[in-house]
């Protein structure tokens, strides 16, 4: 499972060159120029829109006006959403869909608190990016819907996966995390987290029994 991260830092971009499958940037409205950087124009990105922290619809647009010459690379761009809320995400979710496909961007619908696989967007997204609250995150819940998602080939991705202990938790079930420590410690992060990382890389994933 990579881990995304939004971070400048010499350790980091050592890890995003060796070890491109396991590290990823996690590009925001915010944090997105380094991607530009001579020698990581091949690393993979995905996209988040800063929904928990004063959203702005202006800067988000225009933010992907500026990253959409590099789509390409983008594994997902999470639409934007209502933190701890379903219904609001649900009613929030089909303009911005069409935007971001318009753009060529493919579309995570962020789950939160209070979504079931029979309510979200399957026909119109191509990943699901696990948001909400911690007790729910860590729910039963999640890990059916992360389930659906993989039953219907779409790309999973989790946030705040900041301990071993819950990246091994995810690890079967997802595609790609992000993690808020590192970009506070870097090394920190990376020295615990990196035996996880080697000992997973090729461990089975969840499959249909």
């Amino acid at each position: 499972m990579r881990i995304f991260a939004s971070v400048s830092a010499p350790r980091f971009d050592d890890m995003l060159l060796q070890m491109p499958d396991l590290w990823g940037f996690l590009c925001t409205p915010n944090k997105w120029r380094p991607i530009l950087r001579p020698g990581f124009e091949h690393v993979t990105c995905g996209g988040d829109n800063l929904a928990f922290s004063n959203f702005r619809p202006h800067i988000f647009r225009s933010w992907l006006h500026r990253i959409q010459p590099h789509r390409a690379r983008f594994s997902f761009v999470a639409a934007p959403d209502v933190v701890g809320d379903a219904d609001a995400t649900l009613a929030r979710f089909p303009s911005w869909e069409r935007a971001l496909h318009r753009m060529g961007f493919p579309v995570a619908f962020v789950l939160q608190d209070g979504i079931t696989p029979d309510r979200v967007p399957w026909q119109s997204c191509e990943a699901v990016f696990v948001g909400g609250s911690t007790a729910w995150k860590m729910s039963d819940t999640v890990l059916d819907l992360l389930k659906s998602a993989g039953m219907r080939g779409k790309y999973r991705h989790i946030g705040r996966v900041n301990s071993v202990i819950r990246y091994r938790h995810f690890h079967p079930y997802a595609e790609s995390c992000d993690g808020t420590g590192i970009t506070r410690y870097v090394d920190r992060y990376i020295d615990r987290m990196m035996p996880a990382l080697i000992e997973l890389r090729h461990a089975p994933k969840w499959t249909r029994p």
